[in-house]
């Protein structure tokens, strides 16, 4: 029968058929078939059947969309082409990125960033801004990405007030 397949993981593969959810697992030393019946599954993937939207944006988040989005556009997807066929990464862009502020979504205001402390949507800021520049480019999509998970947020977790004032 027709289900839904989804990919989840680099090690599991879902495929929703009706009210049962077939999982399979693979690793190096074995393969692990799990049938689970889960009407919250099911609710979910005929909520993606029908085509309903799973979360909404704020309006200050489409805002948010629509300015990453356009720069993606115009800074962008002109060059893609040309860069792909030069195998050239284009560093002069990543600065550009900071202008804009993406480096600093979840960075919290006392070292530069525009994180408040009430802001819960800071990390969907995040999200929206890796979306729109991979729509156009993956690698400057997951150069921010890096750049933030990889970069900016040991520091923030792990590093010292110094180390902070400094590097953030």
């Amino acid at each position: 029968p027709a289900g839904l397949d989804l990919l989840t993981s680099d090690f599991a593969y879902v495929r929703l058929i009706g009210d049962r959810k077939l999982v399979e697992e693979r690793t190096a030393s074995f393969d692990r078939i799990v049938v689970d019946h889960s009407d919250r599954l099911r609710h979910w993937a005929d909520h993606l059947r029908e085509g309903a939207p799973m979360y909404e944006l704020s309006k200050d988040h489409e805002d948010f969309r629509k300015v990453v989005r356009e720069f993606a556009t115009d800074a962008v997807e002109p060059h893609v082409a040309q860069w792909d066929r030069e195998h050239h990464f284009p560093a002069d862009l990543v600065p550009r990125l900071g202008e804009l502020g993406l480096f600093g979504l979840v960075v919290p205001e006392e070292f530069g960033g525009s994180l408040e402390d009430s802001d819960g949507g800071a990390f969907t800021s995040l999200c929206i801004a890796i979306e729109e520049l991979g729509r156009v480019d993956q690698s400057i999509g997951i150069t921010l990405s890096a750049g933030v998970g990889l970069g900016i947020n040991p520091i923030l977790t792990y590093g010292s007030q110094a180390q902070k004032e400094r590097f953030l």
